[in-house]
């Protein structure tokens, strides 16, 4: 399978956080732009896919399911020499896991091709198939893209839980508050800086792509 397969599924079955759930997207009037799903897939079975490029391989212990990518049951959070990888995506013996190796968002350097990078983790200790996620509908994105250029990702504390206002972090600013599914172009409630330092602004921003 290709590493990232656009999906072409019902809006309803996918909750992006706490957007109100039921929410239909709607036919996009003609030419109109319209936010596409994506799931990554780093193997084909155990054999990593040939359109990633290695840009380390490494052990660590992964030792905890992904606070961040929820609904998959191979997304794993591992930790390398103090750094946390998460989500990382197990083949199907869980010898081996990729991590998408992707900069900050808030560094401003970040782009699609950025997905095609990955770290390979061979885990210290075999991985716990009872610490798994389970599979179910609601599912949650580990990187979304914005209409307007910038990326944002999930705050992993809030992910199951959103109970604080902030959601996660963009390349401008901080995801903060529920999504609009009401359109074929998802947005996303994005706070930036204002016209001064002291005035923060709310800008509805569509989304162009949900990576899962």
């Amino acid at each position: 399978m290709r590493a990232s397969r656009i999906l072409t599924v019902a809006f309803a079955s996918l909750v992006l956080l706490l957007v109100p759930v039921g929410a239909l997207a709607q036919t996009p009037a003609a030419g109109g732009p319209a936010t596409t799903l994506h799931i990554f897939e780093p193997y084909n079975g155990d054999t990593l896919n040939s359109d990633l490029k290695v840009t380390g391989s490494v052990t660590g212990d992964c030792d905890a399911a992904s606070q961040i990518d929820v609904n998959r049951s191979d997304a794993w959070a591992c930790t390398v020499a103090y750094k946390v990888y998460d989500p990382c995506f197990a083949n199907t013996d869980s010898t081996e896991l990729a991590c998408p190796d992707l900069p900050s968002v808030q560094s401003g350097t970040m782009t699609e091709a950025d997905l095609m990078d990955v770290v390979v983790v061979k885990p210290a200790q075999p991985l716990d198939p009872t610490l798994a996620n389970t599979t179910g509908p609601d599912a949650t994105p580990f990187l979304m893209e914005l209409t307007d250029g910038e990326f944002c990702v999930p705050e992993p504390a809030n992910v199951v839980f959103a109970s604080l206002p902030v959601y996660g972090w963009c390349t401008s600013g901080y995801w903060f508050g529920s999504g609009d599914l009401s359109q074929a172009l998802w947005k996303l409630p994005i706070l930036q800086a204002g016209s001064t330092p002291s005035i923060s602004t709310i800008a509805n921003i569509g989304v162009l792509g949900l990576w899962y």
